[in-house]
């Protein structure tokens, strides 16, 4: 192999480095308003939420998976709590699928 053929391929995987990774830039900012969005369209407001690192609460564990340990308030000012999973990481990108599981 001589350096014509190396150089297109290294300043490819250059390219295709840089675009992923501004994908998964792009992707972290955007995740800090998926639980506030869900919230608002449910009509919540949230007192309290913490992710949850080392323990997914009622969910499989996933670790690409973020879980977070809410507290809301309803429009009649109930307050519930429970576990929120917001999607799945996979190659490209999140995929953004809620799931919740209300404390009974």
């Amino acid at each position: 192999m001589n350096l014509w053929t190396i150089a297109p391929l290294l300043v490819g995987l250059s390219l295709l480095m840089i675009v992923f990774t501004y994908c998964a830039c792009v992707t972290i900012v955007k995740m800090d308003q998926i639980l506030p969005r869900w919230a608002r369209q449910h009509g919540f407001r949230i007192i309290h939420s913490e992710v949850q690192t080392l323990f997914s609460g009622p969910f499989s564990v996933n670790r690409y998976a973020p879980v977070y340990r809410i507290t809301v308030e309803d429009q009649e000012r109930r307050q519930k709590k429970g576990w929120v999973r917001l999607g799945v990481w996979y190659i490209v990108g999140f995929r953004e699928n809620i799931e919740v599981c209300w404390d009974e």
